[in-house]
């Protein structure tokens, strides 16, 4: 009961599980298993032994699997690491076009159930994200990040590798997480920060005029 689109390409070892719709150009790696009721839009890629869960849609271009941004410097010239791992993805994740999920060093890049990501947005290697995540367009996540449950990310977000999130954390846009976060946090900023700490701070930033030419005031005073 799947079907497979024009010019699709299907490697060895590969599983389509029933219901499963690929649309034209997808590929598929050796050893990949797309789950029963998921859907492959135009020109999605999965590298060898990526793993989809049931009921996902990957929107056209996005590429899951690609090798991490790991490379050694040898004192003449970077020497790219192997990327050995794999990507799984969970049950219901809805995924937009243009994203990028690259695969781990040795073990798996995990995406939870119920996850959603927006279009154009960029999963490192090694990274952990719990279920029913909401991570919106433009952001990045660096690699080997660990990140809990209902985790929210505002747009054009980014955290810095290797960095633990709690869960039920919401990141305003263009925020950056640089530092590990406790459960139930709202943050903003960059470097983030509790959000009416950040509200003080603009607060502040908005006020400096008014602040620079009261002491220049005062120093024609005096």
């Amino acid at each position: 009961s799947a079907s497979v689109g024009f010019n699709c390409v299907i490697r060895a070892g590969a599983s389509i599980g029933p219901d499963a719709v690929l649309e034209a150009g997808v590929v598929v790696g050796e050893d990949c298993n797309v789950g029963p009721g998921s859907r492959l839009h135009p020109g999605v890629v999965l590298y060898p032994g990526v793993s989809l869960g049931k009921a996902c849609v990957l929107h056209a271009g996005t590429v899951v699997g690609s090798d991490g941004f790991g490379f050694h410097w040898d004192g003449t010239s970077h020497r790219k690491f192997p990327h050995l791992g794999t990507v799984d993805i969970g049950d219901g994740v809805e995924i937009g076009a243009g994203c990028t999920i690259d695969r781990g060093t040795f073990q798996a890049t995990v995406i939870g159930d119920g996850c959603i990501l927006d279009n154009q947005v960029q999963v490192a290697h090694n990274v952990s994200i719990g279920k029913q995540a909401l991570i919106s367009a433009q952001t990045a996540i660096g690699g080997s990040v660990q990140a809990g449950d209902h985790l929210i990310l505002g747009g054009q977000t980014g955290i810095r590798d290797n960095v633990r999130v709690g869960s039920n954390v919401t990141l305003a846009a263009r925020a950056v997480i640089t530092a590990n976060t406790k459960n139930d946090e709202i943050l903003a900023g960059m470097p983030s920060r509790p959000l009416s700490e950040w509200r003080k701070v603009q607060s502040l930033i908005n006020r400096l005029g008014e602040l620079f030419d009261r002491v220049r005031k005062l120093e024609q005073k005096n």
